[in-house]
């Protein structure tokens, strides 16, 4: 059998504890440069959240044209979805009440035949646009690829970007305060 000596085992324990000594090392270090990307990431991240529009990317809100409202904050956006700002004198518009109008809203409104639904719903931007151009306060919450195009009655509101005063001095929770479409699918 093998036995070893005191100076061995002094050896042995040595080499022992640098290797436990440098794994240690490692996983600090490890430990250390995913803690500063993700910190990295998040202000980037938090950072990009200024120059993002009030509205979700991907969707527009639309206004009927004689309507006078020339843009709406991200807060104005949140109340009038929320149903908090009900008429459009409040947000600097004519004393008219707000009808807000949701994608999904069409399709209880016209059959799949009229929207052309054999054929990608060929109908739905012309729909929409219809829908917009006879109510006069309407607020319409619509994904930009159905936006209704050559419609004079019809207009696309423009909204802020969210600013670091928006975010810090505001009242709400900016992120999760754009409207978002709740159940926006095809029948």
């Amino acid at each position: 059998m093998f036995r070893m000596t005191h100076t061995g085992m002094k050896v042995f324990r040595n080499i022992i504890e640098k290797i436990v000594e440098a794994l240690l090392t490692v996983s600090g270090a490890i430990t250390t440069i995913t803690i500063l990307l993700i910190v990295v990431f998040l202000f980037r991240e938090g950072f990009g959240l200024f120059k993002s529009p009030a509205v979700e990317k991907g969707y527009a809100l639309c206004v009927n044209s004689t309507n006078t409202v020339s843009h709406l904050g991200p807060y104005d956006i949140k109340q009038i979805f929320d149903y908090e700002i009900e008429n459009w004198l409040q947000v600097g518009g004519k004393d008219e009440p707000i009808q807000v109008f949701r994608f999904e809203q069409i399709f209880n409104r016209y059959s799949d035949e009229e929207l052309g639904a054999d054929n990608d719903y060929e109908f739905l931007s012309e729909k929409l646009g219809e829908v917009i151009a006879e109510t006069p306060g309407i607020v319409a919450f619509l994904p930009e690829q159905y936006l209704p195009e050559n419609n004079s009655g019809v207009r696309i509101l423009r909204g802020d970007k969210i600013t670091p005063a928006d975010f810090f001095g505001g009242r709400e929770w900016i992120p999760t305060a754009t409207p978002a479409p709740s159940s926006a699918y095809f029948p």
